[in-house]
């Protein structure tokens, strides 16, 4: 969906707190379920990757609470597999710090990303400094 950003952050500065992060999650969940199994269409891919990043920015906390929403996930694996190798660790190395800054060193999915980014930098022929 594309929506004009004048019309986004008119929306998003009309929502109180709580309507805000329900409508953070509920797009969320909305971008993930549009998501296919086997990226075959590059184009779809691209909006949903775009999207995330959208979510990501503007959704505050409510993509971190209790945990790391599975959209984070799914954009970060899907740079990978389409072979942005450099676009996933750049995307992982973000993701990582923000999972550290959000949940902890120690949660599973700060564990999670820094796998990912440990993964994608063996694939980008670099080694993990983190």
């Amino acid at each position: 969906m594309r929506i004009h950003g004048v019309l986004q952050r008119t929306v998003r500065e009309s929502l109180d707190p709580d309507r805000h992060a329900r409508a953070a999650e509920a797009c969320a969940d909305a971008v993930l379920d549009a998501w296919p199994d086997v990226e075959r269409d590059n184009a779809l891919c691209q909006v949903l990757r775009a999207n995330t990043s959208a979510l990501a920015e503007n959704g505050g906390p409510a993509l971190w609470e209790p945990d790391g929403h599975p959209v984070l996930f799914r954009a970060g694996r899907s740079l990978g597999e389409s072979g942005l190798v450099r676009d996933a660790v750049a995307y992982w190395t973000n993701l990582y710090h923000t999972a550290q800054d959000r949940l902890g060193p120690d949660h599973p999915h700060t564990l999670t990303t820094r796998s990912n980014l440990a993964y994608w930098l063996s694939r980008a022929g670099e080694a993990a400094s983190e």
